[in-house]
C-alpha cells in the first residue's frame, strides 16, 4: 500500500528569510515556499497552561507526508487560516517511504 492514499488534505510552507534592519538587528520574516504538499495531520496533544493569567492551549501534531517533500525544521506550515511551526522531521526508519512531522500550533 502506498502512503499517497493516506494523504487526505494539501498544506503549502513558508521558509524564514534573514535580512538585517536599518539598525544592524537581523530581522526574520517569511516567504512562501511550496504549495500544494499532500500531507496528513493528527493530533497528539494539548496541553493547558496558565501564564500570567492567561489561559493557553499548547497543540501539538504530526504531519506525514510523502519523503520527497523538502520540509526543514525551521519551516512553517500553512493549512487555511491555520498555522503551524515545525519541530522536527524524521524519515521513518530511514526507509523512504513517508516523512513525520512534528508540529506545533501558533495561535
Amino acid at each position: 500500500m502506498s502512503i499517497i492514499g493516506l494523504l487526505n488534505i494539501t498544506v503549502s510552507t513558508q521558509r524564514p528569510v534573514l535580512s538585517q534592519g536599518q539598525y544592524g538587528e537581523r530581522d526574520k520574516h517569511w516567504a512562501a515556499h511550496l504549495m500544494g504538499i499532500p500531507a496528513r495531520i493528527q493530533r497528539k496533544s494539548a496541553t493547558e497552561t496558565v501564564f500570567a493569567d492567561r489561559e493557553t492551549v499548547q497543540s501539538n501534531y504530526s504531519m506525514y507526508a510523502q519523503p520527497t517533500a523538502d520540509i526543514k525544521p525551521s519551516d512553517r506550515i500553512i493549512r487555511g487560516d491555520r498555522t503551524f511551526e515545525v519541530n522536527g522531521v524524521d524519515d521513518v526508519n530511514g526507509a523512504g517511504i513517508f516523512l513525520k512531522i512534528d508540529l506545533q500550533e501558533i495561535v
